[in-house]
């Protein structure tokens, strides 16, 4: 198995890392690149939680179908258009460059947004922002999964999308909060207020050192050491797991050639696991749970708010439980229990609604039901599938095409939510609760898909990880029922302790 691949190797740290400096930094320095993520779940719910405010409706002209989809989806415009400038950017100009040009970039998008006078200039800078917030995303998801201790990368990872479930939860209460404001500064100020992870961004990159392996992409052996050394040993440049991390670094930076070198299972998981996140009917709840309360009879602005607010605690609350549960369920364990769990109480809310819609809406319990079992189903998406978004598509690329391999993820990331985005409320409009039934289909098959393709990486290095997707002859680990099995010259170059 994958845990086999656990290294071992003598480490200069204390077990606790709150009782290390070097770890101290170490953490420090990652949470601080959480502002990325946290940027992208603030705005998520933002869009929903604008649509419960009477003054936002008022300046746009009350906004429903097709022309809230273009709305709200618009960000997605921008994601798609800037992929192939934010691969040149991050391997040419290293992650902390990338994460500081998308931040600046980023305010100036939320300024014109802040100030908007019409919708067309509200689009405009959604999709100024769109082309600008996956810079800092994709160059934090690199830093923090090449720069963080070994031992602590699973859960760091995973806590990152506890980040965006955080930036939704600030979102929906700064709406509701502003809800009492009679100005357009009741929905002015929550899209100012989209400014500020950017800002607390760029005042983290004047404590995060770039990421060793970029360092040594660039030659830059010496420096990459040293940072190893700090942040994994204290100072150490002699301690074993510093060496032996240093050596898998440089032996990957100078074997990987391109994509080709790569089994054409990684790329396929990792679209799967990026599609996977947005196409199985997250998105309602999360861009749309206001047209979801209002279809069962909840229209009170203030009552959809703190409804919203409600859900928002719920995301972070189940995104933190699965990421404590990584390193411990396992990756391709939680993928499966997710989308079983989806696929069962989506089921359940297709049922409910259709009985709601056939009595007229006369049955409050069955409304009540249909809010809560949304509530189920949302958090056991956060705690797997959410969860894992920024952790198994990184581990599963090597240093070569991480990049483009993230990029080519946010080109599949934009495309799934620009096409749901603007769908799902025309689709709601039209069809209601049989819109449900299309996701129903979707989780149906990726259960198959994730039975069938998904391999564990728990226990590794994000080098060892990438090992397991390698060439057959190279390395040969399949799935839940078959054996795993490294060769031996790999394992010795690789996981053994070298004698010093």
């Amino acid at each position: 198995m994958a845990d086999n691949l656990m290294v071992n190797w003598q480490n200069n740290t204390h077990r606790q890392w709150w009782r290390d400096p070097g770890l101290r930094r170490n953490v420090f320095s990652v949470m601080l690149l959480y502002f990325s993520n946290f940027a992208i779940g603030y705005d998520g719910a933002m869009m929903n939680g604008l649509q419960a405010l009477p003054t936002w409706n008022k300046t746009f002209n009350n906004p429903s179908g097709s022309r809230l989809g273009l709305i709200v989806a618009s960000i997605f415009f921008g994601q798609v258009g800037s992929a192939p400038i934010i691969y040149l950017l991050v391997n040419r100009l290293g992650r902390k460059t990338n994460i500081a040009i998308g931040s600046l970039v980023s305010i100036a998008g939320g300024l014109i947004g802040t100030f908007s006078q019409n919708q067309a200039m509200f689009i405009a800078s959604r999709v100024i922002v769109g082309a600008a917030w996956r810079l800092p995303m994709i160059g934090a998801v690199c830093l923090i999964n090449e720069l963080i201790h070994p031992r602590l990368r699973g859960i760091s990872a995973a806590l990152l999308m506890a980040t965006f479930a955080i930036g939704g939860l600030v979102a929906t209460w700064l709406a509701f909060f502003c809800l009492r404001w009679n100005s357009d500064w009741q929905w002015r100020f929550p899209v100012l207020f989209q400014c500020m992870a950017p800002i607390l961004l760029l005042v983290a990159l004047l404590f995060t050192p770039e990421s060793p392996r970029w360092l040594v992409h660039q030659g830059r052996h010496e420096e990459a050491l040293s940072i190893l050394a700090k942040y994994h040993a204290n100072g150490d440049s002699q301690d074993e797991l510093v060496q032996q991390e240093y050596k898998e670094i440089v032996k990957y930076v100078q074997s990987e050639k391109d994509a080709q070198d790569v089994h054409w299972r990684s790329l396929v998981e990792m679209t799967l696991a990026i599609s996977g996140s947005t196409i199985l009917g997250s998105g309602i709840a999360r861009n749309y749970f206001t047209i979801i309360l209002k279809s069962v009879g909840i229209k009170d602005p203030t009552h959809i708010t703190a409804t919203n607010g409600g859900i928002s605690i719920w995301y972070t609350i189940c995104t933190c439980a699965g990421a404590m549960l990584v390193d411990k369920a396992g990756r391709r364990s939680m993928y499966l229990m997710s989308t079983i769990g989806m696929l069962v109480s989506l089921c359940i809310i297709t049922g409910l609604s259709a009985a709601f819609t056939m009595d007229h809406g006369t049955q409050p319990a069955v409304a009540i039901s249909i809010i809560v079992l949304f509530f189920i189903f949302m958090g056991i998406h956060q705690a797997g599938w959410a969860t894992l978004y920024t952790l198994y598509p990184v581990e599963i690329l090597p240093f070569s095409i991480r990049t483009k391999g993230l990029v080519w993820a946010n080109i599949a990331d934009g495309l799934s939510l620009m096409f749901t985005t603007f769908a799902d409320p025309v689709a709601l409009k039209a069809i209601q609760w049989k819109y449900y039934l299309i996701f129903i289909g979707l989780e149906v098959v990726f259960i198959g898909l994730v039975w069938w393709l998904f391999l564990e990486t728990k226990g590794c290095t994000i080098e060892q990880a990438a090992l397991i997707f390698g060439p057959e002859d190279t390395i040969s680990i399949q799935g839940n029922k078959r054996d795993q099995e490294v060769s031996p010259s790999l394992e010795k170059e690789f996981f053994a302790v070298e004698e010093t």
